[in-house]
């Protein structure tokens, strides 16, 4: 309500910010987008507008709308959250080359970032998988042992197997 109420503007901006992020916290991402989609119509020049730019896109990107979150991510500062974030939206594109070169600069921006994003290692590796990098991609499976992307790693490594013509292996994963 303090969003609604304030009289100051930057109070309100702050209010509507802060309300967005939270819900953004909270997995109410469609919440999350619509208040960051009043952030940019009603504050336009915002210093913050790097930020919402960032929450935006992240929020269309949990929706599943991949080319929408690239266009945002895409009007952000060249920060690690973004960087990823554009080559996670080009991998559930399906636009492997792109992907590709896009994970290679955000590796180079802050290699520490894979260890903090689980989801984004995986979608990394996928990405070898499906560009024929089988050999690196199998290591890098193995690797995600336990997790929340522990199933998919290993559907991949049936998927390796079987193209590797193992079906025994594949059956197993």
């Amino acid at each position: 309500l303090a969003y609604i109420y304030a009289k100051d503007d930057a109070l309100k901006e702050l209010a509507l910010i802060t309300r967005a992020d939270i819900y953004m916290k909270s997995g109410l991402v469609y919440e999350a987008r619509a208040d960051y989609i009043i952030l940019l119509r009603d504050f336009p020049s915002s210093i913050h507008t790097n930020k919402v730019h960032l929450g935006l896109a992240e929020s269309l990107f949990d929706i599943g709308l991949f080319q929408d979150a690239l266009e945002h991510y895409e009007q952000t500062d060249a920060q690690p959250e973004a960087l990823f974030g554009i080559a996670n939206a080009y991998q559930k594109l399906e636009l492997l080359e792109e992907a590709k070169k896009a994970y290679d600069r955000a590796v180079l921006a802050d290699r520490t970032y894979l260890s903090r994003s689980p989801e984004t290692c995986y979608l990394m590796v996928e990405n070898m998988r499906m560009s024929g990098d089988l050999e690196n991609a199998k290591s890098q499976l193995t690797l995600l042992d336990f997790g929340p992307f522990q199933d998919k790693a290993n559907i991949s490594l049936g998927l390796i197997a079987m193209e590797e013509s193992d079906n025994q292996e594949a059956v197993i994963k």
